[in-house]
């Protein structure tokens, strides 16, 4: 055959060999434990008045939110990860787009809830 020969030669008539498959269980099941976790931080909020909601979230003040500061270097931390020695740049066009965003929102007031055609 010419070209590329996309057959796997480890893998048998019946699917991918079994160690595959249990690795890939045990990673399925490390990210559905870790999804929980980051789950079960998050503050857990039963009902919300469509009034408290605002363009960044939830206003009201039963919602334990993790102090300014705190969020902002978690940011920076993330982004300098994720985009190394580029993320100074990347973050001030993030603030950039969010400042403008954040402009128009109190010029114009939009309402959130309900959107009803007149």
């Amino acid at each position: 055959m010419t070209g590329c020969d996309l057959s796997l030669s480890s893998q048998g008539p019946n699917g991918p060999p079994k160690h595959v498959l249990v690795e890939h269980r045990k990673e399925m099941e490390k990210r559905r434990k870790e999804k929980m976790e980051e789950e079960e931080k998050l503050p857990q909020v039963e009902f919300v008045n469509a009034t408290d909601m605002g363009i960044h979230g939830i206003n009201s003040a039963e919602v334990d939110r993790p102090s300014f500061r705190s969020r902002i270097q978690e940011h920076l931390k993330e982004m300098e990860e994720l985009y190394g020695p580029e993320a100074e740049r990347i973050i001030t066009r993030e603030s950039t787009v969010n400042f403008k965003f954040d402009q128009l929102i109190s010029k114009f007031g939009p309402s959130l809830w309900p959107q009803i055609p007149s």
